[in-house]
């Protein structure tokens, strides 16, 4: 049994490694304001393209767009606050879902301990506590597994 218990224990581990969240669009800041933005490169347009807002690039230049209803912001202060915007954005959204991930796993954690040291109390029990064991653990696992469940379904694009 302490097998299995070790065995749940890795494979809880294993299946939170997703960390993919869904929820409402994130506030992208001035970032917001523009169609098409590159934080790290030049864009450029080879083609017929009508754009409808603002185009930038913090480093690089914007070529090749000639029907833009907007403005071009390339290396300029806006494309500047556009940047760290962004980046304030990501990092943010890093640390929430590095924080829901932690407590996922603290409380899978936790139960995955209750589970191994009602395990290690009914060693020297009798036949009928250990069925009465094996059928709350039957259920016990049940809900771990509606937990895992939860946290792949939450995770998963």
């Amino acid at each position: 049994m302490k097998k299995v218990l070790n065995c749940l224990a890795f494979a809880t581990l294993l299946l939170s490694f997703a960390t993919v969240a869904y929820g409402q669009a994130p506030n992208l800041g001035t970032a917001a304001n523009l169609v098409l933005f590159t934080t790290n490169g030049a864009i450029t347009n080879t083609g017929i393209t009508h754009l409808t807002g603002h185009v930038g690039s913090n480093v690089g230049g914007s070529t090749g767009f000639g029907n833009v209803d907007g403005v071009m912001h390339n290396q300029d202060p806006a494309s500047a606050q556009a940047t760290a915007d962004l980046n304030a954005r990501v990092n943010l959204s890093k640390q929430v879902a590095r924080d829901n991930y932690n407590k996922k796993i603290e409380m899978l954690e936790k139960r995955n301990n209750e589970l191994k040291a009602k395990l290690e109390s009914l060693q020297d029990r009798t036949a009928e506590e250990w069925n009465e064991f094996k059928k709350e653990f039957n259920h016990d696992m049940s809900e771990l597994g509606e937990a895992f469940d939860d946290l792949t379904k939450n995770n998963v694009k």
